[in-house]
């Protein structure tokens, strides 16, 4: 397995869920994970090479580096 795709919304369930991946993927050589949120209706916005937001209105900035910084948190 490359690649394991875990949808999170940063619950409990979501996190046991990430771990499990986490599991999985130490057991494959250079399996990579990728944690996926969605958030809908924040607007116009893009992020650069480290996953910050670089556009959009400082709230929208505020939540966007919040939950990127949770994604890394949750998968280091």
């Amino acid at each position: 397995m490359k690649t394991i795709l875990v949808p999170t919304d940063f619950s409990e369930q979501a996190r046991h869920a990430l771990s499990f991946a986490a599991q999985i993927a130490r057991k494959g050589e250079g399996t990579k994970i990728i944690a996926l949120h969605i958030i809908e209706g924040l607007g116009e916005h893009s992020f650069n090479t480290t996953g910050e937001v670089e556009s959009g209105t400082g709230e929208e900035v505020i939540i966007l580096n919040e939950l990127n910084n949770r994604a890394h948190n949750a998968i280091s």
